[in-house]
């Protein structure tokens, strides 16, 4: 559908045409999943028996937190480009920096394995799901190491192919921010376990700092840079989300440690 429109208003294609076209197809695919859903699991919106206040206040509780962490998460994603907005005037460093920056969260979602093994991890026994996570986790590094190399080594033509010879300033913030394709599955694949677990309020907590944090980064990194090589600003950006990062993950290592007895195997 996106294709198709984008092909009709080639010539006279605007920011507004770009809107309605989102939400055309976001419309469409959420009635056409809606209706998948219901025809393959009817008892889901059958009339249910009351929900006893305790399981309600759970439910109600999980949920809140789950957006809440969902937010700190989505801002996170947004800093950079937002701190590049007030403290750079050049709108085209901010192209540049998302040329780049969209290239390895595009490539991160496609191995975000958590939302097909989370429904396996429901209902398993303790020791069960520290083996499902490890076994998760070898095949997540399958993937991710090699398409990091892989980027870190093809980066100069991913660009030129998709965006053109224009973006090949992207360059440098690639390179910082190919440790991310790494990472981003990891700490998705972490955030799952804490969501089966009914634990977001942790995820909240650690991401609600890691945001204040990443703001902090952001700030200090591209004054600093920016002071002293107006063209170089991007990489204050690319360090502080993998910096950032880094941190996230790091986090999660040691909490789900602690509060969910799961470890890495050696």
């Amino acid at each position: 559908l996106v294709l198709s429109v984008f092909y009709l208003l080639t010539s006279s294609i605007t920011v507004n045409h770009v809107l309605i076209i989102l939400a055309v197809s976001t419309i469409a695919t959420s009635l056409f999943l809606l209706s998948k859903i219901k025809r393959s699991q009817p008892e889901i919106f059958e009339k249910k028996e009351r929900i006893v206040e305790k399981d309600r206040k759970r439910i109600l509780q999980f949920i809140g937190y789950a957006i809440l962490s969902s937010l700190s998460l989505l801002l996170i994603g947004y800093t950079d480009t937002i701190m590049l907005g007030f403290l750079v005037n050049d709108p085209s460093a901010i192209g540049i920096y998302k040329a780049a920056f969209i290239l390895i969260s595009s490539l991160s979602g496609l191995m975000s394995i958590n939302i097909v093994l989370l429904p396996l991890f429901v209902g398993l026994k303790q020791i069960n799901l520290e083996k499902a996570f490890n076994k998760a986790f070898r095949y997540l590094m399958i993937l991710s190491i090699p398409a990091a190399l892989g980027l870190a080594i093809l980066g100069k033509y991913f660009l030129s192919l998709i965006y053109g010879n224009n973006y090949i300033n992207a360059l440098s913030s690639l390179y910082i921010l190919v440790p991310l394709l790494v990472i981003s599955p990891y700490i998705g694949l972490l955030t799952g376990m804490f969501s089966v677990k009914e634990k977001m309020k942790i995820i909240f907590r650690l991401s609600f700092f890691i945001l204040i944090l990443n703001i902090f980064i952001n700030y200090l990194l591209i004054k600093i840079i920016l002071s002293y090589s107006y063209y170089n600003v991007i990489i204050g950006a690319a360090i502080a989300t993998t910096l950032s990062s880094i941190i996230y993950l790091a986090g999660l290592i040691v909490i789900s440690r602690n509060k969910l007895g799961i470890t890495i195997d050696n």
